[in-house]
């Protein structure tokens, strides 16, 4: 009898929610159904509404199906708690056997009496010094009631909370309805399916997790709803005898008014490894029994690692070979099979072993010929027992002997922009071991190089490798010359790269040309000059427009410097015309305007000048070349001279001649692959006087 109050103060101590999810109601209940009778368990929300029940009875109405409203009392009508002078309760007095259903009923019978006094003994006395710091003596009462009335139908039945309804059919859906018969407690509602119990309807093998350790076994499982306390029972070797592992159920205890739910847990030590061993749960339900929740079993196995090793040494003994040597606690050696040998290129791994087979124990070293030559080299040694348990030892680096350099670096591009920013692309060295470049510069090829950068894996980036550098731009040389050198990890020096050219761009424009000297005919201008005088000029530009207008004409591009004179014949006589010069370097600046000068041409009275035009046929990809002159030519016989070229900037050259009383007009069908032609005129008589050039015309063509 103390060790059953002994177990309902534990189940006090912990979090006793079994049917109170509805806390508004003064009355809860749960059911069970068979084939033949429907049970309804019910439960007082606290001591006062047990108080209330007991004095006016439990009332309980049933109506047929989930939705009909026409509830009737059942047949035991209105449920109470036994009175004393009941023939049940002098059954309970008067028995003389002391059974443990007697027991139950006796506790919950004398707590759920208002003249009851509190427990004594000194089996409560420690633990109710403990309650009274969590809660009043009213809620253990209460508790220790619910759990006498949980462990035993005849304490629920005799104290009024065991109801059974025997009229219904198997296969039918009855609603239910319950509250304390007085007028302020409200109905509590279930709802209830009839039909064949099945003692095994908590069975589940699979919510049970087994962890099985060296010597030991343990396995967990989640609290349920349908039970409050568990039992086991264990066989050993095999499923014929099973003997249970208490006397009294076990609880989970959860602290007072914890909502989480917390999982059984059992632990089995002493076990003999790699023998299996059985285990059945049963849960203890508010109905008086305990069903089957499950069956497990597990097999302890050897977990003990064997000792950790220790790399003492890991030395490039020889250009091809490594030496791994360690050490290993000799006195815990145990079970150990041997060592395996592993190398990986980073010090957290992946490691992969380079050892064919298990060391044998007594080994302590190892030689390694196939380690990487241009990478990261780090070893673990791992230690493993005949039950496969194995450990792991620190990494150990290797530093590798190294006098190899990388190969020599690549500049693929440099670029220089007009503030003298530079940009320099590098081709990336693909040695494992490369560590980085050094940068060097130069204002001649011929001058000493100087490190103005150096750079690592890490700060170029891994694809691009791109350096950023820069110049001044007021230098009395106009190039910057680089050089590339690369770096392993072990300071190898590679040979170093080409060099790389970059001019400076110029900001000063080049010298302009000068017009030198000039002669005028009654047919052109020729002038002499001399080209401009900068190194960096590439193109001299003669320059003309007539006397009141604005803008000036290019008349002449000259990209050699030994040509110095030019002959105008695109002149009409009489007329007034400026030149001027104007150089342009490989920068695209120009110079200033050259010293202009001012002709008068003369007028050309011998030969009248052509006035042309032009027209495209697309059909016939030819172009027509028609033509007109005012007066007369005076000798018998004279020429028409057409002139062409593709460009402003091209030199003019004869493409066709007709005699000038011909039909007016001469056909060009040798055109080439271009966007635009010009065309240009002039009449010759047969004394060799010639006119004056005609208008320029150009054609656009399709």
């Amino acid at each position: 009898m103390k060790k059953i109050i002994f177990y309902c103060f534990l189940f006090i101590i912990s979090k006793y929610s079994f049917c109170q999810n509805d806390t508004s109601k003064r009355v809860t209940a749960i059911y069970r159904s068979y084939e033949n009778k429907i049970v309804l368990r019910l439960f007082p929300s606290n001591l006062n509404s047990l108080a209330d029940g007991n004095k006016y009875g439990y009332i309980i109405e049933r109506a047929e199906g989930e939705k009909n409203n026409q509830f009737k009392l059942i047949q035991a009508g209105i449920i109470k708690r036994m009175p004393e002078d009941s023939s049940a309760y002098l059954f309970i007095e008067k028995n003389k056997k002391d059974t443990f259903d007697l027991k139950m009923t006796g506790m919950a019978y004398g707590i759920s009496d208002e003249k009851a006094k509190p427990l004594q003994g000194d089996v409560t006395k420690d633990a109710m010094i403990s309650l009274r710091q969590r809660q009043q003596e009213e809620s253990m009462k209460f508790f220790m009631f619910n759990i006498a009335c949980n462990r035993s139908s005849l304490a629920a039945k005799v104290v009024g909370l065991w109801a059974e309804d025997t009229d219904v059919k198997n296969g039918l859906i009855y609603t239910y309805r319950v509250k304390i018969n007085d007028n302020k407690s409200d109905w509590y509602y279930l709802k209830v399916n009839c039909k064949k119990f099945n003692p095994n309807y908590l069975v589940n093998n699979k919510q049970f997790k087994m962890q099985e350790g060296d010597t030991k076994l343990s396995f967990s499982f989640a609290e349920g709803n349908d039970f409050y306390a568990v039992d086991y029972a264990k066989s050993n070797f095999d499923t014929l005898h099973f003997q249970h592992q208490s006397k009294e159920p076990i609880l989970k205890l959860n602290p007072l008014n914890s909502a989480e739910k917390l999982d059984y847990a059992y632990r089995d030590s002493n076990l003999l490894n790699y023998k299996r061993y059985y285990y059945k749960i049963w849960g203890f339900t508010p109905f008086g029994d305990k069903l089957l929740l499950g069956e497990i079993s597990g097999m302890p196995r050897d977990k003990t690692p064997p000792p950790t090793p220790g790399i003492v040494s890991a030395l490039h003994e020889k250009p091809e070979l490594i030496k791994i040597k360690w050490n290993i606690d000799e006195t815990k050696l145990g079970d150990l099979k041997g060592f395996v040998v592993a190398r990986g290129n980073k010090n957290e791994g992946p490691f992969k072993q380079i050892s064919r087979d298990f060391l044998p124990p007594g080994t302590r070293s190892f030689e390694d010929a196939a380690f990487d030559k241009a990478g990261e080299n780090y070893y673990v040694v791992e230690a493993i027992d005949t039950a496969k348990n194995s450990v792991i030892s620190f990494p150990a680096y290797v530093t590798l002997i190294d006098s190899i350099p990388p190969a020599r670096p690549t500049l693929e591009k440099a670029i220089i922009d007009s503030a003298g920013k530079i940009i320099i692309k590098i081709k990336p060295n693909t040695e494992r071991d490369f560590a980085g470049y050094q940068l060097l510069k130069a204002n001649a090829k011929e001058h000493e190089f100087s490190v103005v950068q150096e750079t690592y894996r890490d700060s170029t980036g891994a694809k691009t490798f791109i350096l950023y550098d820069s110049t001044t731009l007021k230098s009395l040389t106009p190039k910057v010359y680089y050089q590339l050198v690369a770096f392993d990890r072990h300071y190898n020096q590679s040979e170093a790269s080409e060099i790389i050219e970059l001019k400076r761009p110029d900001t000063i424009p080049p010298v302009p040309p000068i017009i030198k000297d000039y002669k005028i005919t009654d047919t052109s201008v020729i002038l002499t000059f001399v080209n401009s005088t900068s190194d960096d000029a590439v193109a001299n530009y003669l320059l003309r427009r007539e006397v009141g207008k604005q803008n000036f004409d290019t008349v002449y591009l000259n990209k050699d410097t030994k040509v110095t004179k030019f002959i105008d014949f695109k002149i009409t006589g009489g007329r007034e015309y400026e030149y001027t010069m104007i150089a342009k370097d490989d920068s695209k600046r120009s110079s200033k305007k050259s010293r202009s000068i001012i002709l008068k041409t003369i007028e050309n009275n011998k030969v009248p000048a052509p006035a042309i035009t032009a027209t495209y046929n697309a059909n016939t990809k030819a172009i027509t070349i028609s033509y007109t002159y005012k007066g007369t030519i005076k000798t018998r016989k004279a020429t028409i001279e057409i002139y062409k070229r593709k460009s402003k900037e091209a030199d003019w050259a004869v493409c066709k001649t007709a005699e000038i009383e011909g039909k007016k007009q001469v056909v060009d069908d040798k055109l080439d692959k271009t966007v635009s032609v010009f065309y240009i005129a002039k009449i010759i008589d047969d004394n060799k006087n010639t006119s004056t050039f005609s208008n320029s015309v150009e054609i656009k063509i399709n």
